[in-house]
């Protein structure tokens, strides 16, 4: 096996992609399942400059299913007046088309929207024979700088009047979700008249479109109701290629949020993720089949796939990935469908043969990763025998020729690895395909990084008879990841086992500091609400009960959005009034699903406090009323919310400081991480100590002051020189990639934070931050999982009664 280091270029890639998906001719969204009947459409489109002779205008249409960036269609457009281009295609009357615009040529790029962001898709509900008119708003990134408006309303049920929170809405080029009170809005849309697009990402409202109006410097009012759609029974019976194995795992990908679809575009421009996607059902009779509830009038494009919708999909005739599309009918239908081929290129597939180490926990699974240009989302493999491990890979071998591929835990590539392949931005093996040979991989996995035994000294003391513990709860990394999800249930069950009884989870809105107007909601960099019920559901099943704490997102570094450049008393109000609309999205949320505990504040948002500090250390300089909008958010929070509220603090030396806004919380959650330490081998007791003096000098202040208790929420790394907050390193901690590994010294602060804590009577608990639940990997990360600190972290919690 050749092991490589450097992946191959992606411009070369995409570029080979995007050629062989160019169209000249207008090709109908064609359907072999239904006879649709199709309607005329004139797109046309005003760009913002002349071309160069040698650039032209492209209409590029695009597939989800597949990727966004992976089977687009384009269409080349006719000028006009060298500004307006032209094209009309026969469209399906049902079909919710997604596209953009591209301009070809040597300089060719995809269009941006008004803010300089590139476009991801647009939408059009095509309904009869119609005209589309839009605009370009930029090429580059620099943001549109001629007049615009604003356009905002609220979506609600058109019978029962109920807000609707998570519906996409696009206009020209723009896209956003509404809040949970049915809220959306757009800022800076160019002056015009264009369509607006509704839709509800697994299709349970019918598409809303209306033409809205843009005036210049002013708010265009554009709420509306959306129509239930009804749900019917829909059968899938599928015929499998000849030799597909009948225990394979067929997954049904699909464009709606339970079919898989992520509404973004993710790893290596796919845009499903295939683990939402449900399995066929194998039969008798070598066909396989589905039942599914689907929404009427939903257009849904799908295919059938061994991996996702670009590995191991199915492939047309001409050996091209297929996407189908089906306008779902008012009544129960079965569909039959033939699966031609799984192959776009050979007759041969590359069966991969894994043997695992004795030490592979017993709940997990295997997962094997490609990389034709960057690495893909992970595909599970299948079991087929002790510590054994297959998967059959029948393409797309154009593109995986020559590529990479390693395997991983959990599908947790990049962090569960294994050990020669290591990191997320570790090589794999070469992928060397003869064509028209069968090709078997065998391969031993030696050790699995991060999974050796260690061996820890845990000093047991004597723990009080009575005491305050009421909260033993792990926190899950901010940033949540996507590829939890399946191998979530284990890692949650670790928790409850340790002693745990509470799980934080933190959803996030993404916000920019150079356009705060369109915090909100980001498919693909933030959670959707669909995924935290089940989050809820398996927390509630290991015994853990689930407390919401919000945490904002930055498109820029958190470092560059919070430096002081811009924060004008102007900036500040924005950015409090879009604060609040988050906090409010998920006191609603949680209200509304029985989750009866919200953190607000925290690290994330510490430098919008009254006399809040930037990370720099430096005065934020926020308004002077700040304190008396924070105590109207608590006002608010608590005329719509039933449950408790805790306010986080992070921990520092400006904690007598503190926002007296405290005083409206119930609880105090203070965020701690600071330096226990001066030296890189502090013993127990000297970090025991150090820790005591913190809580008697600080921390026991702003419990006397407050009279609230306060919840310890603790996060260190387990990396060499954590417990100086790495002083004596010459990086800091968070820079994970510079540290040496030492879970002992994790452990260790865990041992002196709890020792101290459990005696404090003020203390109510402890939480384990950072908590990667999916995989126990001893890697530099915070997260416990897997390392000596979750054995101290089980002794305290399941031996204080």
């Amino acid at each position: 096996m050749k092991k490589f280091n450097k992946p191959i270029s992606v411009v070369l890639i995409i570029a080979l992609i995007i050629l062989t998906a160019y169209c000249v001719d207008p090709l109908p969204l064609k359907d072999k399942i239904q006879k649709l009947s199709f309607a005329e459409t004139n797109f046309e489109v005003r760009i913002p400059s002349a071309l160069n002779t040698d650039e032209s205008i492209l209409l590029e249409m695009l597939d989800e299913v597949t990727g966004i960036a992976l089977n687009p269609e384009r269409f080349k457009m006719e000028s006009k007046d060298g500004l307006t281009f032209s094209l009309k295609l026969p469209l399906a009357i049902g079909s919710v088309i997604r596209y953009r615009y591209v301009k070809d040529g040597q300089n060719g790029m995809i269009e941006k929207d008004s803010a300089g962001n590139q476009v991801l898709y647009r939408l059009y509900s095509v309904i009869d024979a119609s005209v589309v008119r839009d605009m370009v708003a930029t090429w580059d990134s620099t943001p549109y700088q001629g007049i615009t408006g604003e356009l905002s309303g609220y979506i609600f049920d058109e019978k029962s009047e109920a807000p609707l929170a998570e519906i996409m809405v696009a206009v020209n080029g723009m896209r956003t979700f509404s809040s949970f009170d049915g809220f959306f809005k757009f800022r800076s849309v160019p002056l015009g008249e264009f369509h607006l697009t509704a839709i509800h990402p697994d299709g349970k409202y019918q598409v809303f479109q209306q033409n809205a109006i843009i005036a210049e410097n002013s708010i265009t009012p554009a709420s509306f109701g959306m129509t239930a759609s009804n749900l019917v029974k829909v059968k899938f019976v599928v015929n499998s290629p000849e030799g597909t194995d009948p225990s394979a795992a067929i997954r049904l990908l699909g464009n709606t949020f339970s079919l898989g679809n992520t509404f973004a575009e993710i790893t290596g421009g796919a845009s499903n993720a295939s683990y939402r996607s449900p399995v066929l059902v194998p039969r008798n009779d070598g066909k396989f089949e589905i039942d599914l509830l689907l929404p009427s009038g939903t257009d849904l494009r799908y295919k059938y796939s061994l991996g996702n919708g670009f590995i191991n999909a199915e492939h047309d005739i001409n050996n091209r990935f297929l996407t189908r599309q089906l306008i779902v009918p008012s009544k129960d239908t079965t569909i039959d469908d033939s699966i031609l081929t799984w192959f776009s290129k050979g007759t041969n597939p590359v069966n991969f043969v894994v043997s695992v180490p004795e030490n592979t926990p017993a709940n997990d699974f295997v997962s094997i990763q490609f990389n034709p240009y960057v690495w893909l989302d992970p595909i599970p493999m299948r079991k087929t025998g002790k510590n054994q491990w297959t998967y059959t890979l029948y393409g797309p071998f154009e593109y995986l020729e020559n590529s990479q591929y390693r395997f991983c835990r959990n599908d947790q590539c990049g962090a569960a690895d294994d050990e020669m392949t290591k990191g997320k931005e570790g090589g794999g093996y070469q992928l060397s395909i003869q064509e028209n040979q069968p090709l078997t991989i065998n391969y031993q996995i030696a050790n699995w990084f991060g999974l050796q035994p260690i061996q820890y000294g845990l000093q047991p003391v004597d723990l009080p008879s009575t005491n305050t513990f009421f909260i033993k709860g792990f926190q899950l990394e901010r940033n949540y990841d996507r590829t939890w999800l399946p191998a979530m249930d284990s890692g949650l069950i670790d928790m409850g086992v340790s002693g745990a009884n509470w799980l934080f989870f933190s959803p996030t809105w993404s916000f920019s500091k150079t356009d705060l107007a369109s915090a909100g909601l980001s498919s693909g960099s933030d959670v959707f609400s669909a995924d935290i019920v089940p989050i809820k559901d398996k927390a509630l099943a290991a015994g853990l009960t689930l407390a919401i704490y919000p945490q904002i997102n930055t498109k820029e570094a958190f470092v560059d959005f919070w430096s002081s450049n811009g924060k004008s008393f102007n900036w500040w109000n924005a950015w409090f009034d879009e604060y609040e609309r988050f906090i409010i999205n998920y006191v609603d949320f949680s209200e509304a699903h029985g989750i009866n505990t919200i953190i607000i504040g925290g690290r994330s948002a510490s430098a919008g406090f009254p006399g809040g500090r930037l990370p720099d250390g430096n005065f934020s300089n926020t308004p002077f009323e700040f304190n008396d909008r924070w105590i109207k958010l608590f006002e608010k929070v608590r005329s719509r919310f039933s449950g408790q509220i805790g306010f986080a603090v992070p921990y520092s030396s400006y904690l007598e400081d503190a926002p007296q806004v405290i005083s409206a919380a119930d609880f105090i959650f203070l965020e701690f991480d600071s330096s226990l330490a001066s030296s890189n081998s502090p013993t127990v007791g000297e970090l025991e100590s150090s820790f005591n003096a913190i809580v008697d000098k600080d921390i026991y202040k702003l419990y006397a002051t407050y009279q609230k208790p306060v919840i310890l929420s603790i996060n260190y790394s387990s990396i060499d020189g954590s417990a100086s907050n790495c002083i004596n390193s010459g990086f800091k901690c968070s820079d994970l990639a510079n540290g040496s590994v030492d879970v002992a010294e994790q452990a260790d602060i865990y041992q002196a934070i709890l020792r101290s804590s459990v005696t404090k009577p003020w203390i109510y608990g402890l939480v384990s931050d950072g908590f990667n639940p999916a995989a126990a990997v001893q890697n530099a990360s915070p997260s416990i999982n897997g390392k000596p600190a979750i054995q101290v972290l089980s002794y305290f919690f399941n031996n204080l009664k």
